[in-house]
């Protein structure tokens, strides 16, 4: 019985489960993302179009770890607000907690312009909840492929994206294979 309305709760909320079993509505759980990162990148080399994918994450200072999981929930809220309903939002990794975006036909300056709303809608969203600490929001950015845009940066501080970077290819990004 258990399992029939853990499938359908499942199914109600996006399949948005991460290994800690936060449910974010609207956001794949891992192994659905990185099936559908798959067929982006298959659909970018058919196409000759590019994608990047952004991949959020924070880290908690010790006196604010028991809002850990709240915290999820409101950067997955803001990512929703600000993102198309065609960009493909998910967990990404199995072992590490991270949300992913992926933004089909998008730059690295165009991403650069998502994640800088991310943060800033994150951070005012957190204050007026009257969080005084807030946690540290990074993303990394990964261009695919990575010959089509010359932009540069492609990893650092959420909205603050360093010069002295590269965009990366969307395979030496961090793993997001099922382990055994």
């Amino acid at each position: 019985m258990m399992k029939i309305i853990d499938k359908i709760i499942h199914c109600i909320r996006g399949r948005g489960q991460n290994p800690g079993n936060l449910i974010i509505p609207g956001f794949l759980s891992w192994a659905d993302f990185n099936h559908r990162l798959m067929q982006e990148r298959a659909r970018a080399d058919r196409s000759n179009t590019q994608f990047t994918l952004v991949v959020f994450s924070f880290t908690t200072p010790e006196s604010i770890k028991g809002n850990h999981d709240r915290f999820w929930e409101i950067l997955g809220s803001v990512i929703r607000e600000r993102t198309r309903k065609s960009d493909i939002k998910g967990w990404h990794g199995k072992e590490n907690q991270r949300l992913g975006i992926i933004l089909p036909e998008t730059d690295i300056e165009k991403s650069s312009k998502v994640i800088s709303e991310v943060e800033d809608k994150f951070q005012k969203t957190l204050h007026l909840l009257n969080f005084h600490q807030i946690p540290d929001l990074t993303a990394d950015v990964f261009l695919y492929p990575t010959g089509r845009n010359q932009a540069e940066s492609a990893s650092g501080s959420a909205g603050h994206l360093p010069s002295e970077s590269h965009p990366r290819d969307v395979s030496t990004c961090p793993s997001n294979q099922q382990t055994a």
